[in-house]
């Protein structure tokens, strides 16, 4: 039973947060084969000023107000390739 926090900048939409969230948990459906309903999020949600997620290089390239920040805390004992494929 993994638990999920996710950090967003305030000003999304109910909808737009269930979605990511929803997409959080299929990720660990998915990847990990948790049961569908094993589900332990914690969503906030910050002022802009809160959340600093500078640019990492030309790779990737980010606006402030689409960060999406997920921390997924699990038990031990998941493989290196468990992890990779979440």
């Amino acid at each position: 039973m993994p638990l999920v926090r996710i950090d967003l900048i305030r000003g999304r939409s109910p909808e737009a947060v269930r979605a990511i969230a929803d997409a959080v948990r299929q990720s660990l459906v998915d990847a990990l084969k948790i049961p569908e309903r094993d589900r332990f999020h914690i969503v906030t949600q910050h002022d802009a000023d809160e959340i600093t997620a500078l640019d990492a290089g030309p790779v990737f390239q980010r606006t402030g107000d689409g960060t999406a920040i997920v921390h997924i805390f699990t038990q031990r004992g998941l493989s290196a390739d468990d992890k990779q494929g979440l």
